[in-house]
């Protein structure tokens, strides 16, 4: 697993690490949905920062098609910061936000973790 969940009193945390492909994505936010506190509101911060995308803009549309039923478990007061600093992989993670930007969520990437929780607070 390349991934790991941390839950603090205002979001939770899903840092990456090594590749990410299709499948670890996927796995993730099942991960993410299994967690005990997790409901409609939560906020997530999806950290990219020490992984690399493994990944195709099909992959991305298979996912973001995949995840219909993710989205349906989340609120419009929710927000999800997405941390990456790759350009590559940002054009990769804005198509997969754009894909599934019909979702109730708050969608925004950030270069700076400290930023994201900002923005998360701000809320």
């Amino acid at each position: 697993m390349n991934f790991e969940i941390t839950h603090t009193q205002d979001y939770y945390l899903i840092k990456f690490s090594g590749s990410i492909d299709r499948e670890l994505m996927a796995n993730a936010y099942l991960a993410l949905l299994k967690e005990p506190d997790f409901n409609k509101q939560s906020n997530t911060i999806w950290d990219f920062r020490d992984a690399m995308f493994a990944l195709s803009f099909k992959d991305i549309q298979h996912n973001a098609v995949g995840l219909e039923s993710f989205g349906e478990k989340r609120s419009s007061t929710s927000r999800s910061a997405f941390i990456i600093t790759d350009s590559s992989d940002k054009a990769l993670l804005q198509t997969y936000i754009t894909a599934i930007s019909r979702y109730p969520v708050e969608f925004k990437i950030f270069v700076d973790y400290h930023a994201a929780i900002n923005w998360l607070n701000d809320n």
